[in-house]
């Protein structure tokens, strides 16, 4: 991380680093460029208070180029990540960000960068006919502008925000050092991928960026876009009708930047981008309100144990959905609950499960009921300012009970659980994916009853179940996606106060958005508008009976029209399918 002043930015940049889980340990290197002395007391209080941290003080400028070749040098990852100081961080973004590294192919990654609005600052930088030199893809849209809520691969990434292996940027010798604080990164793409379409675009890892606030940021753009044509005039064709066409976009009318700068070949061309019918700007507005922080409340009582919950994971994404709405979240565990209670400018989420929260005055207090509506009192509910259920008959029955609330159903992150090839390394036939929470849950009893073998991903199965079904204590949940594509049949199971209640568990999203067939044994808790949207199996059958018919030939070679809740898919697409208790 490079720093040239902006003392309040780089605080609020250093606190979402250790605030939020990055789900990777990292260190940071920090080249500190002539910093006034009010920035350069900010870094040296981060370097005094976490190990992590790491200053390095130049006394003159060396800008980003060479001052990110200094930083790399004194860094020890096997990944660097180039980070701006003028960016704020979600949770779990690194662990997506590095992700797409782990494929030989890839090499380098960029979060979705977006503006404290929300809007769009980056999501892959493509070329058009007109110049060599590339342009951010979609800026200005909205942060969920569909188009831009898939991975995909491009040449160049800005280092804004940039993963890359430490032995591909050394041996690309780094940053070029002639240019000064613009076109390197783009530079240093095209020299390590040659022009190919190797960097990945990940965009279930959101970062804010607030662009171009260091003093001094543009004075050498001129030179910078002259040096770049220089380089690379000529030497490799456009890409970006390619990547509109992809999305069913129309481009339009481009235009320079700079008309000025048109005879001399270094003006960046944009078209505007005409949609096609059927290709949706956003699912809803921004919410506009930079000022207001969503605090999301889980039970999960320890960082340590995180990963072993699903609210946990929850929580990531809904999180990331807010900030490309414009709105700030940070996760709240069960041992932060009551931190900023006094806070007027949080609003209290509290995803209720197994854990209660007292509410108190000044913050805005609302419930998201997910599981376990078994343990929640009308007292507890009356308490919160609004409730909202993710069961259609539970809100139904409550507010028979004076209760305000509505219906507000789980969900899935479709930036990560889509339709896709994806697999795992290893596929299994009946995967499930579960803690045993010490009881004999309903899935393992059915299959141990009809002798039906699960595969099983969870704790504390020593005892309960056959332990050769246990195959692994937990998947990583950016890796799910392959494991669920790769499976023969995904089995779920809900807690009886669920399933009689109309909850439909997180998982079940998941696995329909990857584009599976969802098997209920409890067909009238399905929400009212499921049937049009989402493919269905119903039958009356055992285990056994019901797994045999998901993994038929004449099931998956049944020309169904399948439809998963992010978009259609075709026949051939590699289905799991989804049977649940």
């Amino acid at each position: 991380m490079c720093v040239h002043g902006q003392a309040a930015l780089t605080e609020a940049c250093l606190a979402s680093l250790f605030k939020h889980e990055a789900g990777e340990r990292f260190e940071v290197v920090i080249v500190d460029n002539g910093s006034d002395s009010e920035t350069n007391s900010c870094l040296r209080r981060w370097a005094m208070s976490r190990d992590e941290v790491k200053v390095f003080r130049s006394e003159i400028n060396l800008n980003f180029a060479l001052g990110s070749n200094v930083g790399f040098e004194a860094s020890r990852g096997a990944r660097v990540v180039f980070l701006n100081n003028d960016t704020e961080v979600s949770p779990e973004w690194l662990r997506s960000l590095l992700r797409p590294l782990r494929d030989p192919s890839v090499k380098g990654a960029q979060p979705k960068l977006v503006y404290p609005d929300g809007t769009i600052q980056g999501a892959g930088v493509v070329f058009s006919s007109y110049s060599p030199l590339g342009y951010p893809i979609y800026v200005g849209k909205p942060g969920d502008y569909v188009p831009t809520q898939k991975a995909r691969r491009y040449r160049a990434l800005t280092a804004a925000c940039m993963a890359i292996r430490a032995v591909d940027f050394a041996n690309a010798e780094g940053f070029d050092t002639d240019f000064i604080n613009g076109q390197e990164d783009i530079d240093l793409c095209l020299r390590v991928g040659k022009g190919e379409a190797v960097f990945a675009f990940v965009p279930d890892a959101v970062v804010l960026h607030h662009e171009g606030k260091t003093p001094g940021r543009g004075t050498k753009i001129e030179n910078n876009r002259r040096l770049f044509f220089q380089r690379w005039n000529g030497i490799f064709d456009a890409d970006d009708t390619q990547y509109y066409e992809d999305d069913n976009l129309m481009p339009e009318a481009y235009a320079p930047d700079n008309p000025a700068w048109v005879e001399h070949g270094y003006a960046i061309w944009r078209p505007i981008v005409a949609a096609v019918e059927g290709v949706g700007e956003s699912n809803s507005s921004p919410l506009k309100r930079e000022d207001l922080q969503i605090a999301i409340k889980i039970g999960c009582p320890d960082r340590a144990i995180k990963d072993h919950w699903g609210d946990y994971h929850f929580a990531v994404a809904l999180c990331s959905a807010f900030l490309r709405k414009g709105v700030r979240a940070r996760i709240d565990f069960l041992s932060d609950w009551y931190a900023n209670k006094d806070d007027d400018q949080i609003v209290n989420l509290v995803l209720r499960g197994i854990s209660r929260y007292d509410c108190h005055s000044g913050p805005l207090n609302l419930m998201w009921l997910i599981s376990h509506p078994d343990k929640v009192s009308l007292e507890e509910l009356k308490s919160f300012d609004y409730v909202l259920a993710a069961s259609e008959l539970w809100v139904k029955s409550a507010r028979s009970e004076g209760i305000s609330c509505e219906a507000l159903l789980q969900c899935s992150d479709v930036c990560r659980f889509l339709p896709s090839k994806e697999v795992a390394a290893e596929s299994f036939r009946h995967l499930y994916v579960a803690n045993s929470r010490l009881v004999k849950r309903t899935a393992v009893a059915e299959a141990i009853e009809q002798d039906v073998t699960l595969d099983i991903f969870g704790e504390m199965w020593d005892g309960i179940a056959p332990m050769d079904w246990v195959k692994g204590e937990q998947i990583d949940n950016v890796d799910l996606p392959g494991f669920y594509s790769s499976a023969e049949v995904v089995v779920n199971d809900h807690w009886d106060a669920m399933k009689k209640q109309g909850f439909i568990s997180n998982r079940i999203f998941d696995v329909l958005a990857c584009g599976g067939i969802w098997s209920p044994t409890v067909p009238q808790s399905c929400p009212r508008n499921w049937r049009s949207s989402a493919p269905f199996l119903v039958m009356e059958t055992c285990f056994r009976k019901l797994f045999e018919l998901l993994r038929s030939e004449t099931l998956r070679n049944a020309g169904w029209p399948l439809q998963s809740m992010s978009g259609k898919i075709t026949a051939s697409t590699i289905v799991p399918t989804y049977f649940c208790l």
